[in-house]
């Protein structure tokens, strides 16, 4: 009977010997778990960091590329013009060529309004100047006389409110601004065109026909903005003191009537114009809303985003806008490049006609992303 106590005491320490080796490798493994979620959360941390750090490298390259594409492009359909020209001496011969600058001037605003005449007339000069300086260092010499003509295009009353609101000029200040400003047609002998503006999707059609008619080498890209991915031939001659390097702010207003607002991409042909029933942006306000900037995030500050961040919009005018984004495809996709937006991104992912898309089948429908005509899940 004595020895049984003794085997009890020895069976009861064996168990509290397990039991604190248990606990002590439940201890271990927790803390070595612990230790492993934390490397991998820093291991994934750097992941991220070279991930971000191979796009912008992988950005960098491109744009480099884009850049030497552009050169090239630019001095291939400089070279064409000017052979072009050089069969055309004897209409320079009986008139002199024209030099033809054309500035968008709802986007591209004139320092020296509140100067009146003199401002008008020392940005003329000035602008001149500048020009002659390029002409000059391109080589274009030899001619007698040379015609020289400006044209600004604006909206003369939205231009006069803006300057106004802003406290830039009065408007006899301004009448007396653009009186300096002559409007003219294009010429036969034009010898250059110096574009002020240009900046868009809305001008790509301008930029196909010069190109067709073979004369495209003739238009210089005046820089006052940086230059985007649909111009032509990069920035030609960079101005400084002329223009506003600030956007004007502008009367917030309520927002009706049918439109559809993009501000990257091109809309697919025969979109549908709105929701059913539901009110969408003005088209005469200027500029449109940014889509980025209520939808999502826009990348650029309120003074260097060309689009505006001003309005009030209602939830209605939200969801129309919205609606209206995803009919424009998305630059990340658009490109072969992952978007990094996501299921978050306000733009088209997906073309809205589906694969049966008529345009796709001429190869000329806007979402050309390889995933952007998805083919139809099957019934089941």
């Amino acid at each position: 009977m004595a020895a049984q106590p003794m085997g009890e005491s020895t069976n009861q320490q064996q168990w509290a010997d397990t039991f604190r080796k248990l606990f002590s490798l439940s201890d271990a493994a927790y803390k070595r778990n612990a230790y492993l979620e934390q490397r991998v959360l820093e291991l994934e941390m750097d992941m991220s960091m070279w991930k971000h750090i191979h796009s912008v490298a992988l950005e960098s390259h491109s744009a480099a590329l884009k850049s030497a594409e552009r050169d090239v492009k630019a001095h291939r359909t400089l070279v064409s013009t000017l052979n072009r020209q050089m069969f055309d001496q004897d209409l320079f011969a009986k008139q002199p060529p024209l030099i033809l600058c054309v500035v968008d001037g709802n986007e591209n605003l004139f320092k020296g309004f509140a100067d009146g005449h003199r401002g008008g007339t020392l940005a003329a000069q000035d602008l001149t100047r500048q020009i002659a300086m390029y002409l000059n260092a391109e080589g274009v010499e030899g001619f007698k006389h040379i015609s020289f003509w400006i044209t600004v295009y604006f909206k003369r009353g939205e231009l006069l409110e803006k300057l106004i609101l802003n406290n830039i000029c009065t408007s006899q200040q301004f009448d007396a601004f653009v009186s300096y400003i002559d409007i003219f047609s294009r010429f036969p002998q034009t010898l250059r065109i110096f574009l002020v503006g240009g900046h868009g999707p809305q001008y790509t059609s301008l930029y196909d026909a010069l190109e067709a008619g073979n004369v495209l080498g003739k238009l210089v890209m005046v820089g006052v903005n940086e230059v985007s991915d649909c111009d032509p031939l990069g920035i030609g001659l960079s101005t400084d003191g002329i223009f506003m390097t600030r956007q004007l702010l502008q009367r917030p207003t309520s927002l009706s009537i049918h439109h559809i607002n993009t501000n990257s991409g091109l809309l697919s042909p025969q979109s549908p114009a709105s929701l059913a029933g539901g009110r969408t942006v003005d088209p005469s306000l200027d500029p449109p809303p940014c889509n980025e900037h209520y939808l999502m995030t826009c990348s650029k500050e309120a003074a260097q985003c060309k689009y505006s961040h001003e309005y009030i919009l209602t939830q209605e005018q939200l969801a129309s806008l919205a609606a209206n984004a995803k009919k424009a495809p998305c630059n990340w996709l658009k490109n072969g490049r992952q978007c990094p937006q996501g299921d978050k991104c306000c733009w088209g992912h997906y073309c809205p006609n589906g694969p049966t898309c008529f345009h796709l089948s001429k190869g000329k429908c806007w979402f050309k992303g390889e995933a952007m005509h998805p083919p139809l899940s099957p019934c089941i």
